[in-house]
């Protein structure tokens, strides 16, 4: 896998009759993200191998999933040191930074509607001594 996760893509048909990450998404009509996805998820069957380019995924559509899988799946934990409402998540690669991140612009939310509606009052009040001036 490359620094980003993805795998590097060999081309044509891999030795063992399996396809390549590109050929089994043209098959199943869906994306080589949701294929990649699909593969690391248990959902098809496939594995890594090494390919003079790096590492590749074979893909097996017509074996199960269990005899050739794309990795081990990490096992259901809370995240660690973060108040998510007792929620089971699966921890991966950046959940825990994503989960502090919506905490963060929740938080940054409720900051900017009390502004707001602070605001809305301070324009009410400014438009009600106009108002009165104008009577005035």
């Amino acid at each position: 896998m490359n620094i980003h996760g993805s795998a590097t893509l060999a081309p044509g048909s891999m030795d063992d009759g399996g396809l390549t990450l590109a050929e089994a998404a043209d098959a199943l009509d869906i994306s080589k993200d949701a294929t990649r996805r699909r593969v690391r998820s248990g959902q098809l069957g496939g594995h890594q191998v090494q390919t003079k380019h790096g590492p590749a995924w074979c893909i097996h559509l017509d074996s199960p999933p269990a005899g050739h899988q794309g990795g081990a799946r990490p096992a259901p934990t809370v995240a660690p040191g973060l108040d998510n409402g007792g929620a089971t998540v699966v921890q991966g690669a950046g959940i825990a930074e994503l989960v502090a991140l919506v905490d963060r612009l929740q938080t940054e939310a409720r900051a900017h509607a009390e502004a707001a509606a602070m605001w809305q009052e301070r324009a009410g009040s400014l438009s009600d001594q106009l108002a009165s001036l104008r009577v005035g």
